[in-house]
């Protein structure tokens, strides 16, 4: 077996076959750190992976990889950077490096969840994990680090999502699918209503959030326009809401049932169940916490 034949790695059987879509992608689980992608030829990918990111067509397979909570900086990374980690992992797999993508998260592959919507000729798959306990934010909280001598800091939570569209679609549509993806994760967040953990706001995702979305350049269908207005857009919108929501539930707890408790709804403003009753008792009237009770 050579790096090359996109064999998955399945040493010691611990390998699971999750899912092949219509198209021919294929879905693996090794273990409990890795979720492998196998891409046929003619795709075009679309990802912000420290490995191969940006607009590609020479990807074969994408790998979405578990990083240790006790990882603090790069620095505590093997081979000492983030490329260099995620060149390390896509080898020990059994590929080769300069043909895969990758994203990290601290969440457990165990939770991985997918979701497929298609519409006549047209198919899109969504896989995601997601975990945001630690670093939801939302756009133009305060920092929390300085980048600087290009070395990155870890922090724990991530969503990580793979689109698989099997339709052929041009580098400006590509990019307007990742708005409309983007769009829909936010809208996700604000449906549950999550908190920033760095401000009052609603958060919008976290600080570490990855995606990479597959394009079918052989796929006789051709779409130009992946907005939410499109039929594509409306399935991208439907895969990330139903995938997200499943993902949130199994990493980290969190679904609408979850989100209803008044406490949880008031966290970010600082109010825990202390507070609540030292102020709902002081108030006048039949506001007593004896009455409520």
């Amino acid at each position: 077996m050579t790096k090359n034949e996109l064999t998955v790695n399945c040493r010691d059987g611990d390998c699971e076959p999750l899912l092949e879509t219509s198209a021919g992608e294929k879905v693996f689980r090794s273990g409990t750190d890795s979720v492998i992608v196998t891409l046929p030829k003619g795709r075009r990918i679309i990802s912000n992976s420290w490995l191969n990111g940006g607009i590609r067509d020479d990807i074969n397979v994408l790998i979405n990889q578990r990083i240790g909570r006790h990882v603090g900086s790069e620095d505590e990374l093997e081979e000492g950077s983030v490329e260099g980690y995620l060149t390390h992992v896509v080898e020990q797999l059994g590929y080769s490096a300069s043909n895969a993508a990758a994203l990290l998260t601290a969440a457990s592959m165990e939770n991985v969840a997918f979701v497929t919507h298609s519409f006549r000729g047209l198919e899109v798959t969504a896989i995601a994990t997601a975990g945001l306990e630690v670093n939801a934010c939302s756009p133009g909280d305060p920092a929390s680090y300085y980048q600087e001598n290009d070395k990155w800091q870890s922090l724990g939570g991530t969503i990580n999502m793979i689109l698989l569209i099997d339709a052929n679609l041009p580098s400006y549509a590509l990019t307007r699918a990742w708005m409309t993806a983007t769009e829909a994760k936010s809208a996700v967040l604000h449906q549950l209503m999550i908190p920033s953990r760095f401000s009052e706001e609603l958060a919008t995702g976290t600080g570490t959030d990855m995606m990479a979305i597959v394009s079918n350049d052989s796929a006789s269908l051709q779409l130009t326009d992946a907005g939410p207005h499109s039929k594509l857009g409306e399935l991208i919108c439907k895969c990330i809401n139903q995938v997200l929501l499943k993902a949130l539930d199994q990493q980290s707890g969190i679904s609408a049932v979850s989100q209803r408790d008044m406490l949880v709804r008031l966290d970010r403003f600082g109010v825990d169940e202390k507070y609540f009753w030292k102020v709902s008792t002081s108030l006048e009237g039949d506001n007593k916490k004896r009455s409520i009770l």
